[in-house]
């Protein structure tokens, strides 16, 4: 597969992000999901439970790469 040079340039803006400001920015966006999830009175509390263990596990295999 040919790849243009956009890839090229999507992959160094990729590079040159500073690993810890990264995950700084995927904890919050996940702890907000966690948040609305618990916030959500339409959901039972099993369901509540099995949806932040989704996220959590979610962002484990992120940051195990």
């Amino acid at each position: 597969m040919v790849r243009g040079g956009g890839y090229m340039e999507a992959r160094k803006r990729v590079s040159d992000i500073r690993w810890g400001w990264a995950v700084a920015q995927i904890n919050h966006i996940v702890n907000e999901q966690i948040e609305r999830i618990d916030k959500n009175d339409e959901l039972t509390p099993e369901v509540k439970a099995e949806k932040i263990d989704e996220a959590e596990k979610a962002w484990q295999r992120i940051m195990q790469g």
